[in-house]
């Protein structure tokens, strides 16, 4: 919705900490209070996604060594770390492992866009983005003609990569590492959607915790399903209404935002604003129904 001359533009990560905990969700894009970075995000973005995005944007040329020199300082800035900072799994190595993993087999197609952002505009003023690491085109294969796609010609794909760890019980053992994408997955299916694609995947690369033991990449895939397309476009309009709603009108009469407690330790670490919080509770009359 705008507001004078700004337009408040949501985005799956928005809605993600909404469903969490609304209070959350005030804390981060009303008061902009953002969660610290850790290691492992970092890990991601720099030491996973930069080199692959890096070498599709050169072609698929031959290593850049002035590159690899940015690659490092660039993933202790993400977290702020210093020189001293010495992991066993999340090193440079790492990064030049994931990216020959890569090269020995890349994704399919052309990769024709690369953190390019798309928009939707909804109902009532609002607005969605998204941006899939890479949009691909390549030539169909018949397999789409019973969601009533055309069998022939090309196709687009969005794809998200992602880096993500598993536990182990000793050094080599792999039993713990599992990769899945759900049909179902907003943030892939609303890619696909906005950047007019007929299938949404994963490029997925699992390191073990104790001996950096490396799996990937994984390469998980789905057809855009026609009928959950429109389902995700009827749920978000009415998502970011909600949300839109209380960052508008609510706001302005100084309803307090409602706060799911059970999210407080969610996934296994407490809320940065846990103290702000009063530790989950609330004062005597604020509701936790919508949270």
């Amino acid at each position: 919705m705008e507001h004078g001359t700004e337009t408040w533009t949501y985005s799956h990560t928005q809605l993600a900490l909404w469903k969490l905990c609304k209070r959350r969700y005030y804390n981060r894009y009303m008061l902009g209070k953002r969660k610290p970075t850790t290691p492992n995000m970092a890990a991601g973005t720099w030491l996973c996604q930069n080199p692959i995005e890096h070498y599709e944007q050169d072609g698929r040329s031959t290593d850049d060594i002035n590159f690899w020199n940015t690659v490092w300082p660039n993933f202790l800035a993400e977290f702020g770390g210093d020189d001293s900072y010495k992991d066993p799994v999340f090193n440079l190595d790492l990064a030049k492992r994931i990216l020959v993993a890569y090269k020995a087999n890349p994704v399919q197609g052309n990769v024709v866009e690369i953190e390019q952002n798309f928009y939707k505009d909804f109902s009532d003023g609002l607005r969605y983005s998204s941006r899939p690491d890479f949009v691909t085109e390549r030539v169909k294969t018949g397999r789409m003609a019973y969601l009533g796609w055309p069998a022939t010609g090309t196709e687009r794909v969005t794809w998200d990569i992602k880096l993500k760890t598993f536990n182990q019980s000793r050094a080599g053992d792999t039993f713990f590492a599992k990769a899945e994408l759900s049909q179902f997955d907003d943030q892939c299916l609303g890619q696909s959607i906005l950047a007019g694609a007929q299938a949404f995947g994963q490029i997925v690369f699992l390191v073990g915790k104790k001996d950096g033991t490396l799996i990937g990449p994984v390469y998980l895939e789905h057809n855009v399903n026609p009928t959950l397309a429109e389902e995700w476009k009827r749920e978000t309009n009415v998502e970011i209404g909600e949300i839109d709603q209380w960052r508008t009108v609510n706001a302005l009469i100084g309803t307090p935002w409602p706060k799911n407690d059970q999210a407080c330790y969610a996934f296994g670490k407490p809320c940065h604003h846990l103290v702000a919080c009063n530790f989950g509770f609330e004062p005597k009359g604020v509701s936790h129904a919508n949270g």
